[in-house]
């Protein structure tokens, strides 16, 4: 019987623990003696030099591993599926696809007094995750598989819908045990090495600008029930905690460190840590220390509560323009109420290719998050038609003509928008 992983995820019903296959992550889940391995799902990625192309390719992060206390572990070092080792550093992830890193893990505990490396078997507790170039990936799930076999899942949900980081609907699909062909379809949030949506004249903001660098503490997100209650009650726990998640624009951490939880979280015995507001919120934590950078030094990090940032519920105003706005669309054909351009578009900090949904009948604009019929029937005017790629604005002369793309364009309709490229979800 196949092993199963429960991580913690956000639906519109709520925040919840779901089962998911692990079987088909790593396949055979032998320990990997001194080694971790890292996969990493795109959900949509974009790479403005190849909008030529049919391929939505986007660069692959750089990952770096910290122990408990905040030492460096090791670096990514990819491996693509065919076993060879591969230097490309600008390699890209497919949309909806995945890419696996092997890093080769160092003993912190028991290094020598040369302070030369010695290989270890440490399980990661932190990991940074830094964009390694100008292609904005929106990251929908990463799953860590330890040297002893042990695994971990973190999915986009609780970063993307329930604390508001810059997201967009995701195309990776999770199998759900149990119930055949049906999947989990997670969101993802966007890391980019230039900010492809930022506002730069104002304060960088989690909910409207696209990060650099971001970090997580890695068991945190196992959907325990104790875990996901207390998520339930308070998403500060999660939201709030710099410790147990963070993002940085280039300017504050290009250099992929993590705060770190100081002492150390506890888990069991009869006063955990773990969920205590005191140990773990930025409200209560005045100074974070912070993990090693790219080495050895220590440095103290002004906690993320004092920083000039805002959150989601300050992003709803329109970005700049943006390639992506200008060339790209999705069309998704979900009956699911989280799957509509009605829904996607209610959400301030969702960014991407402007969004329809077939079924619904539906087009978001998501630079300026307005929703529009789709064109077709008596709807002719104030529609985007799917076959031209164009949003179309009011014309009075359209009344009587019979709807095609070349009447459309043969009226007085005013052409709000042009697009080039449909991705299909």
């Amino acid at each position: 019987m196949s092993s199963l992983l429960m991580p913690i995820t956000v639906t519109l019903g709520g925040t919840q623990s779901r089962p998911l296959e692990d079987w088909h992550i790593f396949g055979k889940k032998n320990p990997t003696p001194y080694k971790t391995k890292v996969r990493i799902w795109a959900g949509l990625d974009y790479n403005r030099t190849n909008a030529g192309r049919s391929s939505l390719g986007g660069t692959r992060p750089k990952i770096l591993l910290y122990d408990e206390l905040g030492r460096h572990l090791g670096n990514t070092l990819a491996v693509p599926k065919d076993g060879i080792l591969d230097k490309k550093p600008k390699e890209g992830i497919p949309e909806g696809s995945f890419r696996d890193y092997e890093i080769e893990i160092w003993d912190r505990q028991n290094e020598n007094a040369s302070r030369s490396w010695v290989r270890g078997n440490t399980r990661a507790s932190y990991m940074a995750i830094s964009a390694d170039g100008n292609d904005a990936i929106c990251i929908s799930a990463i799953a860590i598989m330890y040297p002893d076999g042990g695994s971990d899942l973190i999915l986009g949900d609780i970063p993307a819908r329930l604390c508001g980081w810059r997201s967009y609907v995701s195309a990776t699909e999770l199998p759900i045990p149990g119930r055949g062909s049906a999947t989990y379809r997670p969101q993802c949030f966007w890391l980019d090495g230039d900010d492809s949506f930022g506002d730069r004249k104002k304060p960088w903001a989690k909910g409207s600008n696209m990060p650099y660098t971001v970090g997580f503490h890695i068991r945190d997100f196992r959907g325990n029930n104790d875990t996901v209650n207390a998520l339930r009650k308070s998403k500060d726990l999660f939201c709030g905690s710099s410790g147990r998640m963070e993002t940085w624009s280039k300017d504050q951490n290009a250099e992929a460190w993590v705060n770190v939880f100081n002492p150390p979280l506890t888990y069991d015995g009869d006063n955990p840590t773990y969920l205590d507001p005191k140990y773990v919120t930025n409200h209560n934590v005045k100074q974070w220390i912070t993990s090693d950078r790219g080495g050895f030094t220590k440095r103290s990090a002004t906690p993320a509560v004092d920083r000039q940032e805002t959150d989601a519920s300050t992003a709803n105003e329109e970005s700049e323009p943006n390639e992506m706005h200008q060339l790209w669309w999705a069309l998704s054909t979900s009956t699911e109420l989280d799957m509509s351009a009605e829904y996607v578009c209610s959400l301030p900090n969702m960014a991407g290719p402007h969004y329809a949904n077939l079924h619904e009948g539906k087009f978001c604009k998501l630079d300026d998050h307005t929703v529009w019929d789709l064109c077709g029937g008596d709807i002719k005017t104030n529609c985007f038609d799917m076959d031209s790629q164009v949003l179309w604005g009011g014309s009075s002369a359209m009344s009587n003509t019979a709807f095609t793309t070349q009447s459309l364009n043969g009226t007085a309709a005013n052409p709000i928008m042009s697009l080039q490229y449909r991705i299909d979800m």
